[in-house]
């Protein structure tokens, strides 16, 4: 399948604001929806799930929860924890997952609601896992 032709269908976006009061998870699945609409698809068109993972309280698994959530039934799902480089490398994975074969329309999702926008003020130390955050 090397060679499959990948495009960008549809994008969403939740409100910007310095900080949210919403989780990670909800603003995934907001902006999730918003994506799945303006592409003019439905949950049954997706079968792959590439999400980042959020800072500072990282939620396992967050590709198969949110998938789970919109009633997607994935056969690809990835995590991805790279903070500034994780929109690149999801495109990059989902355009290698299907040249690959393995799945044919991914959904791609980043959020991260209990973070502030910028590193000045409240640093937290550690994170919920329990792994020190350096970033703050």
């Amino acid at each position: 399948m090397t060679g499959t032709a990948c495009a960008i269908v549809g994008i969403g976006e939740t409100e910007v604001v310095r900080r949210s009061e919403k989780t990670s998870v909800a603003l995934g699945l907001s902006a999730a929806v918003a994506a799945i609409r303006d592409a003019g698809l439905t949950a049954a068109d997706i079968d792959g799930v590439i999400s980042q993972q959020a800072r500072p309280n990282p939620q396992a698994n967050i590709s198969p929860l949110l998938a789970q959530r919109l009633g997607i039934q994935p056969v690809y799902v990835n995590d991805i924890s790279l903070s500034g480089g994780a929109p690149s490398a999801m495109v990059a994975n989902a355009v290698a997952a299907i040249q690959a074969g393995l799945c044919t329309t991914v959904l791609c999702t980043s959020g991260g609601g209990d973070q502030p926008l910028s590193r000045e003020g409240k640093g937290r130390g550690r994170l919920s896992t329990g792994w020190e955050d350096f970033m703050n």
